[in-house]
């Protein structure tokens, strides 16, 4: 009888850590749910991965390869931090109310594929610098994935979905400069591609991520739409 329940209870607790590693990957699968999560998946992956890239090889770039001081680079960065300060303040909103969600997404993608580009062909400050305040402009897209995710799901799923995309968020945060770098020294000392050729794979990447933005359905994407829709739903019930 006790080894039965020694054996009993050796098995449950098994089971628990079975639960227990298993449960991030069924946290995750909510991602799964239909096409239009599968689709935000994708572009959340893509500008992850481009998103963190950008802001630490970027610096490393300009004191490597361009030789450019590092007084010249934080007096770069404060106006790129002022840049992007005035375009979430004034600009988002005006946006969005111009193009709707779902096209400005789309355009603040295609920002982040052409600064990344214009960084990759560049070998001058003026060029970086250009790069680094056009990439603020891209920083349009992240508050709209956010507000993407939180209308499309009901206030008792909140925060498995948010937690679900910021854990598929923290691994293309991790991909993203591994799989950027190992470009790099493949071709840092070429001629051509040369070594920035690394951006330029990373704005290919966001253009895809562009792409994919195009084909989420516009009822679901375009935030507005579908709160005021779930609001007139609510005042008829």
């Amino acid at each position: 009888e006790a080894r039965r329940k020694a054996l009993s209870n050796r098995r449950e607790e098994e089971n628990n850590w079975g639960r227990v590693i298993l449960r991030p990957i069924r946290e995750l699968s909510i991602l799964n749910r239909n096409k239009f999560f599968r689709l935000l998946a994708v572009v959340s992956v893509c500008s992850g991965m481009t998103h963190s890239s950008d802001s630490t090889l970027i610096v490393y770039y300009m004191k490597n390869q361009l030789d450019i001081g590092y007084q010249s680079i934080a007096t770069m960065f404060f106006f790129k931090s002022l840049v992007g300060v005035l375009v979430q303040i004034f600009l988002l909103k005006l946006v969005i109310g111009c193009l709707q969600e779902k096209r400005s997404l789309v355009l603040g993608l295609t920002f982040g594929a052409i600064h990344n580009v214009l960084w990759g062909v560049s070998t001058t400050q003026t060029g970086i610098f250009a790069g680094l305040i056009m990439s603020e402009f891209a920083g349009l897209h992240f508050p709209i994935l956010v507000g993407m995710r939180s209308v499309n799901v009901g206030e008792e799923e909140q925060g498995r979905v948010q937690g679900a995309f910021f854990a598929l968020a923290a691994i293309a945060d991790a991909v993203g400069p591994v799989f950027l770098q190992s470009i790099y020294r493949e071709t840092k000392d070429t001629i051509r591609p040369g070594p920035g050729f690394m951006f330029v794979v990373a704005g290919c990447v966001y253009l895809f991520g562009a792409v994919v933005a195009c084909m989420l359905p516009a009822d679901k994407a375009n935030v507005t739409v579908a709160s005021t829709a779930g609001d007139e739903d609510s005042e008829r019930d």
